[in-house]
């Protein structure tokens, strides 16, 4: 499914190039927004920055990256414990936002005198 998204994109270091696979961004959060992981293809700069090859091409993600963080993620004991999907609230939005206040009284502490 990312296959017609990846780039093939020469890099050079100091002893050697190397072909990196490479996604767009944009391409990227849009093919998240089609499998229904985030609400908006909006570009995310923080999660740009922890997958970009460099922070001056920060709209080029690295596929490399992006498969070890979902490794990391799913062997994570922590968020399996925990778990990785939202739960849905039983109550509505507007039920939750319609509902008054209630007062809570809470009783005076005694002194001692």
């Amino acid at each position: 499914m990312l296959l017609p998204v990846i780039k093939l994109l020469p890099v050079a270091t100091k002893r050697q190039t190397q072909q990196v696979q490479i996604i767009d961004a944009p391409d990227f959060f849009g093919l998240l927004k089609k499998l229904q992981v985030v609400k908006t293809p909006a570009v995310k700069k923080n999660l740009c920055k922890f997958l970009c090859i460099d922070e001056a091409y920060i709209e080029s993600l690295m596929f490399k990256k992006i498969v070890k963080a979902l490794k990391d993620i799913e062997g994570s004991k922590s968020l399996s414990f925990i778990g990785t999907r939202k739960k849905k609230s039983e109550a509505t939005e507007e039920e939750y936002y319609d509902e008054e206040e209630e007062e809570v009284k809470l009783p005076l502490a005694q002194t001692k005198q």
